[in-house]
């Protein structure tokens, strides 16, 4: 009898830690797997590197734009743009594509953006010295060389709140929209959102409007995400005050492809005792449904607010994910090929939390778990998928680990249909690492090469002397475009599936419960 029981209890504790085992377990569809050893692709060894930025090609690469302070230069922060991209299985050397101009004594680089068009041109943005908007464009498949790139321009230099105070979106055929933080009257220190755009492709550029004027001298805008929908332009922003913290949420939106702007919405602002309202994100969900995420409220949690009506009126903040924390930049949400809508954003377990730290490689002591990025897809309604890590917490990175890195500020990407793509800044190396996955279940598609483009001579075009609707010609012509660089070896595979479901806390009780059960029959025999 006790051969019996013996045999009985073997079965169940197979059976049961097959079930527990990740590489057992059945992924769902959309979920991110097969996920690769994180790769530092900045090196910068002392000098920093931070501020990455994602931008898919329907040509089947990634696009990585980053900040970084080049050897040999004074001071601490980022000078230099530097570009790297991934064709599907490389990532190409590391180049340096645009330097801050040398007669700041603030050389300062950040917060780039960037946005692709139909004719495959690049159109980038960043962030400069001294209250500076600096742009450029380059065609797509020539942006690793710097002399591809137009001369940039200068948008703005009254641009305040500069942590990532602007956003552009591109609409077909020839348009870029722009809006950013502003620093209207310097004497007065009077601060706004304002709005610009160009209808030729980045040749010529309208006079800024202001969208919000924010006449308390203490507060200012920033974190600015633009979308476009159509004909409909939707921007959020986050209203800081003296603490540094976001104090408001404010979306607006234009209905005419910003030839006219409604007033700005007040999404939700800080009661007495809350942390901060930052991080704003829109995403369209469906015919005339939006969402905003951020973070805030009593403590650094993720928000989403929902609106039927394309933005008229707004639903009541809703804690999204419920046992996650931390402010550590925008939550970013992707469509796939599958019409699945995805969201990432890096936070941590949260104090009281800790029975959900059943993932591989989760550490939580009871007070503070490990930084991350996690996954969850839209499940209709106001509903989100349980999420899950990106990758494995533990992976080895040479001495350290994936968790030692501190991920923060994680840009996200798909292409080709079925792949994913990420970058964060490393904050405790101040390095830029990448890491590439796949989409479970998800169809590819294939890639669409751009048109051969013809180099044109290098030419300067003259300002117009009499601008057109209110436009300033501030462009010249671009130098004639060179041949892409070479790339370096792939990052190594691990196979991982990171959908390691809560269930498997239940399934740890069972197990001990059917020991126990088991245990107690033997004796009795």
């Amino acid at each position: 009898m006790k051969r019996k029981y013996i045999g009985l209890l073997s079965i169940v504790i197979t059976s049961l830690l097959g079930l527990l085992c990740p590489n057992n377990l059945v992924a769902d569809q959309g979920d991110i797997v097969n996920c690769s050893i994180p790769f530092n692709i900045s090196n910068s060894d002392s000098y920093l590197s931070l501020d990455p930025f994602l931008l898919n090609d329907p040509a089947g690469r990634v696009h990585l734009f980053w900040g970084e302070k080049l050897p040999g230069t004074s001071g601490q922060i980022p000078d230099t743009i530097m570009y790297a991209v991934w064709d599907g299985e490389t990532w190409s050397e590391p180049n340096d594509i645009f330097l801050s101009p040398q007669e700041y004594v603030n050389r300062r680089i950040q917060s780039q953006r960037a946005v692709l068009d139909d004719n495959g041109i690049i159109h980038l943005m960043w962030t400069g010295p001294d209250d500076t908007l600096y742009y450029s464009s380059a065609n797509a498949d020539k942006a690793n060389v710097a002399s591809a790139w137009r001369d940039p321009i200068q948008l703005a230099d009254d641009h305040e709140g500069s942590q990532y105070g602007f956003d552009l979106v591109y609409e077909p055929p020839q348009t870029v929209h722009v809006v950013f933080s502003r620093g209207k009257d310097q004497r007065n220190f009077i601060r706004s959102i304002a709005y610009v755009r160009s209808d030729d492709g980045g040749y010529s550029w309208s006079a800024p409007i202001d969208l919000r004027m924010i006449p308390d001298t203490k507060r200012g805008a920033s974190n600015v995400r633009v979308l476009r929908n159509e004909s409909n332009i939707y921007a959020t922003w986050t209203e800081w005050d003296e603490t540094g913290n976001g104090q408001a949420i404010y979306f607006i939106r234009s209905l005419d492809s910003g030839n006219s702007w409604d007033y700005p919405v007040l999404l939700d602002r800080t009661n007495e005792g809350d942390y901060e309202r930052d991080w704003t994100n829109p995403m369209i969900l469906g015919e005339d449904q939006l969402i905003v995420m951020w973070e805030g409220g009593y403590r650094a949690y993720a928000q989403a607010q929902y609106s039927d009506d394309n933005g008229a009126t707004w639903s009541d903040p809703i804690d999204t994910f419920p046992w996650l924390i931390a402010d550590n930049g925008f939550a970013s949400m992707l469509w796939d090929n599958s019409g699945q809508l995805h969201a990432f954003l890096v936070r941590r377990i949260r104090e009281g939390s800790g029975d959900v730290c059943v993932f591989p490689g989760c550490n939580f002591d009871g007070e503070e778990g490990t930084n991350t990025l996690w996954h969850s897809i839209w499940e209709g309604d106001q509903q989100w998928r349980e999420p899950q890590p990106v990758g494995n917490f533990g992976a080895t990175i040479g001495s350290g680990t994936y968790q030692s890195i501190g991920i923060n500020f994680s840009p996200v990407a798909f292409v080709n249909g079925n792949q994913f793509v990420t970058a964060w800044f490393g904050f405790n190396e101040g390095e830029i690492y990448v890491m590439h996955c796949d989409l479970e279940g998800v169809s590819s598609v294939t890639p669409q090469p751009w048109p051969t483009q013809i180099p044109s001579p290098i030419t300067e075009i003259q300002p117009t002397a009499s601008p057109v609707s209110d436009s300033t010609s501030i462009m010249q012509e671009s130098k004639q475009n060179v041949s892409l660089d070479s790339a370096l070896p792939p990052s190594s595979d691990i196979s991982y599936n990171p959908g390691y479901p809560i269930w498997a806390g239940f399934l740890s009780s069972l197990l001990i419960i059917v020991i126990v059960i088991i245990i107690k029959q033997l004796r009795n025999n």
